[in-house]
């Protein structure tokens, strides 16, 4: 399975990004897009326009070549993810796939509600992402 992992770059969530990021790879699931290094190198919003403009399509890529888009919803911010999770949305809707999954306090927008599947513990997601496998933890 290839996932893509949508979360707040806000430095207070990033342990929790870490944590996915290392059960997915624990469990043999391969992650599309690891925007991480971007963040790292240039920030969560680029002054540059063409450095901006290629972070942002390389992710938009990796979500739509995923099988599933997981979103790892934010206590707060997080502008990207949400995007991110509209895109999954409209190609869930249109084709199929890549389904979105939520997990955390996900009732707080209407449009998780819109997710084939949501969650309130990330482990719990990432053993559904694993096919009901015993999820290694991160």
């Amino acid at each position: 399975m290839k996932i893509y992992i949508a979360a707040s770059s806000r430095p207070e969530e990033r342990p929790r990004v870490d944590a996915a990021f290392a059960g997915a790879a624990a469990a043999g699931i391969i992650v599309l897009g690891d925007w991480r290094p971007d963040v790292d190198l240039h920030g969560a919003n680029p002054a540059d326009l063409l450095t901006a403009q290629a972070s942002a399509r390389k992710d938009f890529r990796a979500v739509r070549d995923c099988d599933a888009t997981w979103l790892l919803v934010p206590s707060e911010g997080g502008r990207g993810c949400w995007v991110e999770l509209g895109i999954a949305l409209c190609l869930q809707e249109e084709r199929g796939f890549p389904v979105a999954v939520a997990s955390g306090v996900t009732d707080v927008s209407i449009f998780t509600s819109l997710c084939y599947r949501t969650f309130r513990s990330d482990l719990e997601a990432l053993r559904y992402l694993c096919g009901g496998r015993r999820a290694p933890r991160a």
